[in-house]
């Protein structure tokens, strides 16, 4: 059965035991928006996990998180999150976790490899049908479920959440559509997953995709023209920037929080790629939000 086919078959029995009262619905909460520890990755867009089998032990700051089989949880965006899988009594641990972009929903099958924590099995993207309405369901959802009196309306709001994937699986394959066999899907997956860990390198991708480094970087090359280790730098400034532009913290703890283990190579990296120190591309973004308004 294909990921397309297992999400269609498994998301209306979901929603049906969400809707008689049965289903587990959870929320991952922090006021340390986009700062996370050693370990954990962060997401400028929410994630919706379902636990099919085994159970997932997430960790946030403050707070502990199980995720049991038949439970789910919702991580909105800017939660720093690490994960811990765990297979079950009967069963190997998998897991759907849907990425919801304004551009795409990203499906993907998880399943625990070598390592403690989960990984990719497959992954197929699709175009979001409705951004805008997508967003106010999620906002609606994120509010309502961490008041214990709207527990009851945020696990309706879900399930129209649930209604929303399943229409964005339903219209691919569509043109910007990636079949789950894609191999540079999956691997870039993968490095959005993990790229703000210091860890976070060739070597580790291609040990979770069991495979040799030179071999994966030939091969992600060759698909995409692409060097991978280009691009896990350039997640990282990205992100920098984005942290530049909304915090106050030091550069070096910048640094940190993207994956850089050190200040002075990712002073060297950023002003390479935007040719302005990150202290200098700091001040300008506050003039132009200033100017804005």
């Amino acid at each position: 059965m294909s990921l397309k086919e297992e999400i269609l078959d498994t998301v209306p029995r979901w929603k049906e035991r969400w809707l008689s009262g049965e289903g587990v619905i959870k929320l991952a909460r922090t006021e340390l928006l986009y700062e996370g520890e050693a370990g954990q990755h962060v997401h400028e867009h929410p994630e919706l996990f379902l636990q099919l089998e085994g159970s997932n032990h997430f960790t946030v700051p403050g707070q502990q998180i199980r995720v049991n089989k038949g439970e789910a949880l919702l991580v909105p965006a800017g939660v720093p999150h690490a994960e811990r899988a765990r297979h079950g009594r009967d069963a190997a641990f998998r897991m759907f976790v849907f990425g919801l972009t304004p551009q795409w929903l990203t499906y993907i099958k998880g399943c625990k490899g070598k390592l403690p924590f989960p990984m990719i099995e497959s992954v197929i993207h699709s175009p979001n049908p409705s951004p805008r309405a997508l967003g106010e369901l999620i906002s609606a959802a994120t509010r309502l479920l961490s008041e214990p009196s709207g527990r009851n309306l945020g696990t309706s709001v879900m399930c129209s959440i649930l209604d929303f994937v399943t229409e964005g699986v339903e219209r691919g394959p569509r043109e910007g559509f990636l079949d789950e066999s894609d191999f540079s899907s999956r691997v870039l997956a993968l490095l959005r997953s993990h790229y703000m860990q210091a860890d976070c390198n060739v070597a580790q991708l291609a040990r979770e995709l069991d495979m040799s480094p030179n071999h994966l970087s030939a091969r992600f090359r060759k698909e995409t023209g692409m060097r991978l280790g280009d691009l896990i730098v350039e997640e990282r400034l990205e992100h920098s920037c984005r942290l530049l532009g909304k915090e106050s913290m030091p550069v070096a703890d910048v640094a940190q929080r993207c994956g850089f283990r050190d200040a002075s190579y990712f002073i060297r990296c950023f002003r390479k790629a935007y040719g302005v120190t990150p202290l200098l591309y700091r001040k300008r973004s506050r003039k132009e939000v200033e100017a804005s308004h």
